[in-house]
């Protein structure tokens, strides 16, 4: 759920592509078993067309432990008044904690509470084409300790009422993993300021949200239900977004006279 609240850890070509600060904490509870924490901040040189990220990941659970810590940068591309196309690169470095089960001292391989730990590299390479109201987007992901590259491809569509009341956008996100692939689908209602998310992870996670969108920040609460019965796992995941950013005065810059996907 929580990597696709976040543009920019999904595809660096969206760093920072709409505001000039954007700062996003996310909060989440997968299975009662893992929590995971995510705080990120982008920025936008306006100067020289391009956008800046910085992100920090946390999980945790009773078997390990990883903290994340990424870099990302994107550059803008017009090919005209509705035409973008934006690329970009992310590194990120990951310090994990493989937590050994306590062996009883009776065992002649004592483990005592043995941690392992590992340090992991990965590159991320991105692209990302839109005009007005389309997104197409795809990226790249390397792994120093995984040998396949990691594919995904993610597309959507805002539709507007005139009065702009009402916006309906869907969104589909596939990922392709030497021989595994999945994918992620997702329809986002927006009502004036009040904002509802139905969504689908592969055929066994349903996932839903709702919150509030305003023009400087949105709060969303979502929920992940589970349903499979090959593990005997608690399948429930809930999760806190905050968004917040600030945009550019009109004085000072007038917007791109494009209208991205907003999700």
């Amino acid at each position: 759920m929580m990597q696709h609240r976040v543009r920019h850890y999904l595809n660096p070509a969206l760093t920072n592509s709409r505001s000039k600060h954007e700062f996003d904490f996310i909060s989440q509870n997968l299975h009662r078993q893992t929590n995971s924490t995510f705080v990120s901040f982008q920025t936008r040189l306006n100067p020289i067309n391009s956008g800046f990220g910085i992100y920090y990941r946390n999980e945790n659970n009773f078997a390990m432990s990883r903290n994340s810590l990424g870099l990302s940068i994107s550059h803008q591309f017009r090919f005209s008044r509705k035409s973008i196309l934006l690329i970009g690169l992310a590194g990120e470095i990951t310090n994990n904690n493989f937590k050994l089960p306590t062996i009883p001292i009776i065992s002649p391989y004592p483990t005592n509470g043995l941690v392992i730990k590992r340090f992991d590299y990965k590159i991320n390479v991105g692209l990302v084409w839109f005009m007005k109201n389309f997104l197409l987007g795809v990226s790249a992901k390397k792994y120093t300790t995984v040998n396949p590259i990691l594919i995904n491809i993610m597309s959507g569509y805002t539709f507007r009422t005139k009065t702009k009341d009402w916006k309906l956008t869907p969104i589909v996100n596939i990922t392709i993993h030497d021989l595994y692939y999945g994918y992620n689908l997702r329809l986002i209602t927006d009502y004036k300021k009040l904002r509802f998310s139905l969504g689908t992870s592969g055929i066994s996670e349903f996932i839903t949200s709702i919150g509030l969108n305003y023009d400087k920040f949105s709060l969303e609460y979502g929920y992940g239900f589970q349903n499979t019965l090959l593990s005997s796992l608690p399948n429930h995941t809930h999760e806190l977004a905050f968004h917040f950013k600030i945009p550019y005065r009109k004085f000072v810059f007038r917007p791109n006279p494009y209208m991205m996907p907003d999700f």
